[in-house]
């Protein structure tokens, strides 16, 4: 939270101070003993993996080192495809401190990878505004993501590109199974004031649809899929019973040694009429870790659920990454859908070893400016199911850090 604050107060100096920045790239330490070179920050991180820039329009993208700087630092900047993006003020960090900027502009639509001492971001170059002053962008489905299964209720959420105060285009869900939904009327779409990047979202009883593949589409409402259409999503629709499923409420005290990475148990409890038993685990910060015991009789791939709400802030919602006995590298994730109470996948299937684990839904993106913005999760219910074999092949060649995170914006330079 201290990290927030600290890119917030020190924008409008370091933005105006990286003109100064003249010294010469750097692209690594020097080698030989007693040579002398400024030090390069050991890694680069990004809030996000995916974000957009304007065609013709530049925009400022800020970035993370591991230690600061000793001395204002130029770092080295590539882009996979110069004809969709251009570097056009190189990433630079001042002298003391953590936070560095690098300015792009849009050369044409499309997709390309800006990538700053080996650490990637995907940048989409939408189109400029069309006659009708919108811009043509295709709906992006940003849960649940390719590959995912799913059972029950489960929401659909999706990112749409609608800058200005018109309404967003009626949108509709189209399942190949034949049926065609409207957004949720419990959850509104999220409001101009919140950025030009809308969410809308959906819900889907999988119990009323039988067990397999199931592609999912964001069309215009009342039209053929179009370029405007969303890619398909595709998920496959599971009826596993109580053998293969674990569940539990998230505010419940487990019992369990938890690994040293959480070890932080000065747990939070919230109350809420909504939730399920009136009670919730509160994530007012991404510790304490909420550890959620799981026992596994053979190998095979498993499937999360959570119940939860969150809190838009810093051009976010909450991020929560699936960690599993304590494990550095989350195995799968997800974005929130909405900020009210709603049921989602947690990324993909994962594999599991026979024995005992523990499954922590942490909180990756927690955010916090005094008096203006706080970020929180709120856990309300998990589901474990086990979805295949150990050696089940994947539905739609679906990844574990791919889809969900798809829709996710910078959260620190999304204001920007």
């Amino acid at each position: 939270m201290a990290r927030a604050l600290r890119f917030l107060s020190l924008a409008p100096v370091l933005a105006a101070s990286m003109l100064a920045v003249t010294r010469p790239p750097i692209t690594a330490p020097p080698s030989s003993a007693g040579a002398s070179a400024p030090p390069v920050p050991a890694v680069v991180d990004f809030d996000t993996d995916r974000t957009t820039v304007g065609a013709g329009r530049t925009r400022v993208i800020a970035f993370r080192v591991a230690n600061p700087c000793d001395v204002d630092t130029i770092l080295i900047a590539s882009i996979d495809n110069p004809a969709i993006l251009k570097v056009v003020r190189e990433p630079a960090v001042l002298s003391g401190q953590s936070i560095g900027y690098v300015r792009v502009r849009g050369q044409s639509p499309g997709t390309a990878t800006l990538t700053i001492a080996g650490a990637p971001l995907h940048l989409d170059v939408i189109p400029p505004p069309g006659a009708d002053g919108l811009l043509l962008v295709r709906p992006q489905i940003v849960g649940p993501a390719d590959g995912a299964v799913v059972w029950g209720r489960f929401g659909v959420g999706v990112d749409l590109w609608h800058p200005g105060p018109n309404p967003v285009p009626d949108l509709e869900l189209h399942l190949s199974s034949g049926q065609r939904i409207a957004p949720s009327a419990s959850v509104e779409v999220s409001p101009p004031d919140e950025g030009p990047l809308r969410r809308v979202y959906f819900e889907v009883d999988a119990d009323s649809i039988l067990p397999g593949p199931l592609t999912l589409l964001i069309v215009a409402a009342g039209d053929v899929p179009d370029p405007r259409s969303s890619a398909p999503v595709t998920v496959r629709v599971a009826r596993p019973d109580g053998a293969d499923l674990t569940a539990g409420e998230a505010e419940q005290a487990y019992d369990v040694e938890r690994p040293k990475r959480f070890k932080n148990d000065k747990v939070r409890i919230g109350t809420d009429p909504l939730a399920s038993g009136g009670k919730f685990f509160d994530n007012a910060g991404a510790e304490p870790a909420l550890c959620f015991p799981v026992e596994v009789p053979s190998p095979g791939l498993y499937q999360m659920f959570i119940v939860a709400s969150g809190t838009y802030a810093g051009g976010a919602l909450p991020t929560v990454d699936l960690v599993v006995n304590g494990a550095d590298y989350p195995a799968t994730n997800a974005r929130l859908l909405a900020e009210p109470w709603h049921r989602l996948a947690v990324g993909v299937p994962i594999r599991l070893d026979a024995g005992k684990h523990l499954l922590t839904p942490h909180f990756e993106n927690d955010f916090y400016v005094s008096r203006l913005e706080d970020r929180n999760l709120r856990l309300d219910r998990l589901e474990v199911a086990r979805v295949g074999a150990a050696d089940s092949p994947s539905i739609s060649g679906g990844d574990a850090m791919n889809g969900a995170m798809n829709g996710a914006m910078n959260a620190m330079a999304a204001r920007m």
